[in-house]
């Protein structure tokens, strides 16, 4: 699974502590490795979000474009203090 991790005191995006639930179902961490090239990824996507709203709202439902702009603009800004991390765990 991926998840994402705040390097500093702020809260992530996803700021659930994982490690429990993973031990809740019976599965044990065995690593996690940030994932290459998920920040430029993510901070391309959103700044493409934000370029096109005017097309974007053309094509899908008002609320939906709402949440993606939304999004860009929060998250968006918030991605240089976080981190996704791949971590695989066995049962």
């Amino acid at each position: 699974m991926t998840v994402c991790v705040s390097l500093d005191d702020q809260p992530s995006a996803h700021p659930l502590d994982w490690r429990p639930l993973l031990r809740h179902v019976g599965l044990l961490p065995l690593r996690q490795e940030e994932t290459p090239g998920d920040r430029e990824h993510a901070t391309a996507m959103y700044a493409a979000w934000i370029a096109h709203e005017a097309e974007l709202r053309d094509e899908l439902p008002a609320r939906a474009v709402d949440e993606m702009i939304d999004e860009a603009r929060s998250v968006g800004g918030r991605l240089a203090r976080m981190r996704r991390v791949l971590v695989v765990a066995e049962r």
